[in-house]
């Protein structure tokens, strides 16, 4: 067997074995939702000054936890698709909307592997840009 598939199987049994025997974490984000001009002069909605939403990468068992602060002129309101929302004193923000200059907090919880996504519920903000892939492993 060459050597490179060796280095390659060993590296494979080591991240199996990392990723199994690893404690569930608290996975803390914070978001600031605003509109922003791209360079084409076209509004669009940004994530902490970035045009293109962050992906949250999670394992199983992870919680993870979502501050958004709404700077736009207009509500908004977040659809976690695929994820358990977690409902406790520090997540309020299960199924309202948020205010403009409003902060909420999520709380989900990453049971099962596989990609999921979050968007807006306005067809608007997701085309502006308010959408973006959740990956737990």
């Amino acid at each position: 067997m060459p050597r490179r598939v060796r280095r390659l199987i060993r590296w494979l049994l080591w991240l199996c074995a990392f990723m199994g025997s690893a404690e569930p974490r608290l996975l803390p984000f914070r978001w600031n939702v605003e509109q922003m001009v791209d360079p084409n002069h076209m509004l669009v909605i940004a994530i902490n000054g970035k045009q293109t939403a962050p992906t949250i990468q999670a394992r199983q068992g992870d919680t993870i936890v979502v501050e958004i602060r709404n700077s736009l002129k207009r509500e908004l309101k977040i659809q976690w698709q695929g994820l358990v929302k977690v409902q406790n004193q520090r997540c309020n923000g299960m199924h309202r909307p948020i205010l403009a200059g409003q902060t909420v907090t999520y709380c989900l919880a990453s049971n099962q592997a596989g990609k999921y996504f979050y968007q807006s519920e306005s067809k608007l903000q997701t085309d502006a840009g308010l959408k973006g892939l959740i990956v737990v492993l």
